[in-house]
């Protein structure tokens, strides 16, 4: 026997378009979606090299400043590092080469101000006793006048070469005895401390330093004028080298003008002057300071200003311990 089904199709059919009609549904979702997830996927590849090529341009352009995020550890993230790194090496390279460029501009300008001054009072004063009839008073105070000026222009022209000459050669090097560096330095500027009325009070430990004697005595000389340049009628200029934890110590320290923060800022700068007509007028021109900071690095040592106005200033310079003989000792004498 058999039983014979008979059922419409209508409703089967119908059940297969609405399949048809939720796989197109889903299928279109999914191609959205894929598309969506691809370009958000090629925008995250992508956009760190355009911002490596926007970096890239902007460094080209001379602008260093830009820095570019960086996410993750992979070959981008180590590129985008790296480029971050040129840029930062790059701004600090060109910075240095302008504020040296700076330098060399101002230390040229001051040069040529420094030598005009003192030419231009050389030939006026020559000029008028050429052409005017002047009394013999007055002629004497005009040569006087030529001889401080030429006086000023021969130690400049020393200054520079000095300076020249200590950027192109490294000094012969020997056992100092400190003590008798400071006596050497005192002889040479008692007889103008007295004539200003300032007092030197030299102090020194049983110290040596490895360095050379005319270079640490041209050093002690300059701080040492330079303080008596800043005291008045009265005043006092203690110059200590001592023996501290095994280096050497160099102290000169005046109860002079003093100077203000701004000051110290420039103070080793070429022809930087404090106050520039007294400096003038006692024949500074602003180089000694300049050479002193020379004469420190050279001999690895370090160099501090500490004063404030009304209450002095204090020189002081450290020596390496490796440059300190192996006699220093903190046994503390008075020459």
């Amino acid at each position: 026997g058999a039983i014979l089904l008979i059922e419409p199709l209508s409703g089967f059919e119908k059940f297969l378009r609405n399949v048809y009609i939720y796989i197109m549904i889903v299928g279109i979702i999914a191609i959205i979606f894929s598309l969506f997830l691809v370009k958000r996927l090629s925008g995250m590849i992508i956009r760190p090299v355009l911002d490596m090529k926007d970096n890239a341009q902007a460094m080209a352009a001379g602008d260093y400043s830009h820095r570019l995020q960086v996410h993750g550890d992979d070959e981008i993230a180590e590129l985008g590092n790296a480029l971050n790194s040129l840029g930062k090496d790059l701004g600090d390279y060109i910075a240095k080469m302008e504020r040296t460029e700076k330098i060399r501009r101002d230390f040229v300008a001051n040069v040529s101000h420094e030598l005009r001054t003192p030419l231009t009072n050389i030939y006026g004063y020559s000029e008028l006793m050429t052409r005017v009839p002047v009394s013999e008073d007055d002629r004497l105070r005009y040569l006087h006048y030529i001889m401080r000026e030429s006086k000023r222009l021969n130690r400049m022209s020393d200054e520079l070469f000095s300076m020249t000459v200590l950027r192109a050669d490294e000094p012969e090097t020997a056992d100092v005895d400190c003590a008798g560096l400071i006596e050497a330095a005192v002889q040479t500027l008692r007889a103008k401390a007295g004539a200003k009325g300032v007092a030197l009070l030299p102090e020194a430990s049983v110290c040596h330093v490895r360095g050379s004697w005319s270079l640490l005595e041209s050093l002690i000389v300059n701080f040492t004028e330079n303080a008596i340049r800043a005291c008045g009628a009265g005043g006092t200029v203690r110059i200590s080298f001592r023996a501290e934890d095994g280096a050497a110590v160099l102290r000169v320290a005046d109860d002079g003008r003093g100077m203000s923060a701004e000051e110290l800022a420039h103070i080793a700068e070429p022809f930087y002057r404090v106050d520039k007509a007294r400096s003038r007028a006692e024949g500074g021109c602003g180089l000694g300071l300049a050479l002193c900071s020379r004469i420190v690095r050279i001999h690895g040592a370090q160099l501090h200003f500490d004063s404030a106005p009304g209450q002095g200033t204090t020189v002081t310079v450290r020596f390496p311990r490796e440059t300190s003989a192996e006699k220093n000792s903190g046994d503390f004498t008075t020459p």
